[in-house]
């Protein structure tokens, strides 16, 4: 859980760099289409980084407890991205989905993204 709320903030703290200029030609598309596609694509990637995050300990916690964890760290992914989108709609009066997401995900990088392997 401190992984996942240390990775936020210092995504966060990436407001001046254009984090999707790094993005991987799939993930910026689809980040890029409107603002609630925008902010549901974002949780999936947080909540997949969460899941992979509990899996790792699911030897040492219970299934009671990686549900609560599981529910906490959704619930502060989605605070998030309310927070992100009311201080992007009250800074700027067009604002679009690359906006939204632009400082907020930084894991999901052409060299480490999944979805997009350059075969030489």
């Amino acid at each position: 859980m401190q992984r996942l709320e240390s990775s936020i903030k210092n995504l966060l703290l990436q407001q001046d760099k254009k984090a999707l200029e790094g993005f991987c030609p799939y993930h910026r598309k689809r980040i890029a289409s409107s603002v609630s596609d925008a902010k549901e694509e974002v949780r999936k990637l947080f909540m997949n980084f969460v899941d992979g995050e509990l899996d790792r300990f699911k030897k040492q916690l219970s299934e009671e407890a990686r549900v609560i964890v599981a529910g906490i760290a959704e619930g502060y992914v989605n605070e998030v991205l309310q927070l992100l989108e009311t201080q992007v709609s009250n800074g700027t009066t067009n604002f679009t989905s690359e906006d939204l997401v632009n400082g907020l995900v930084r894991i999901f990088n052409v060299e480490d993204c999944p979805a997009f392997q350059n075969k030489k």
